[in-house]
């Protein structure tokens, strides 16, 4: 009987680290920009209309790209800051949303 206990706590042990394990791996994937903000207004309605078609890819080794109107910037990215040319911006992810805030401005990016 207890070996029978010892394992089953064992297997949960497992199962809840492995669903703790979001850290890094949370953000890996293909974002696309949903949602704007400056100041407490939402400029989201006018992304299209600005032609800021913006994708964001993280790849699970750290390094990742940002395309905008056709131009591609490579970035690296851990540690919750995405970085180009040595400038960060600290980033969360929550579910499929990603956002980047910075000096009262969010991006707000929609998994994809």
């Amino acid at each position: 009987m207890k070996k029978i206990l010892a394992l089953t706590l064992i297997l949960v042990m497992v199962f809840a680290l492995c669903a703790c394990g979001g850290g890094k791996n949370a953000a890996v994937g293909t974002w696309k920009l949903t949602g704007l903000f400056e100041g407490g207004e939402d400029y989201s309605a006018y992304l299209a209309m600005l032609g800021m078609d913006m994708t964001l890819v993280l790849n699970e080794d750290g390094t990742g790209s940002l395309e905008m109107m056709g131009e591609k910037i490579d970035v690296t990215w851990g540690d919750g800051k995405i970085t180009n040319e040595g400038e960060s911006i600290p980033f969360s992810v929550d579910g499929d949303t990603l956002t980047m805030e910075e000096d009262g401005s969010q991006l707000v990016f929609t998994r994809q």
